[in-house]
């Protein structure tokens, strides 16, 4: 999981933790502090985020196949139905 993906999951966290704690606050005031209540959301939204992430698709959203190059560093790339592979290609030349 690159570096961008782990702030993001630690930020939807936070926000889960913050929510639950706002929550937990105004309807449960019976005595717990809004820290317990925000701590137990970010811990319970972290255990979801990551469950979700964890879990693939069963088939692919898009097929395997030649597509156009995403990054135009060929005309066609190979997508293999989950992501881009090095495979690359060049169009044939087409005279009418």
């Amino acid at each position: 999981m690159d570096q961008q993906a782990l702030a993001m999951l630690f930020g939807l966290s936070i926000l889960c933790g913050f929510i639950s704690g706002m929550v937990g606050y105004s309807k449960f005031q019976t005595g717990g502090s809004f820290v317990g209540f925000f701590f137990l959301g970010m811990v319970l939204g972290l255990i979801g985020i990551l469950i979700t992430a964890a879990i693939k698709p069963s088939r692919p959203s898009t097929y395997a196949g030649w597509y156009d190059d995403p990054w135009r560093e060929a005309a066609l790339r190979w997508f293999d139905g989950w992501a881009w592979t090095a495979h690359t290609a060049t169009t044939p030349n087409v005279t009418a």
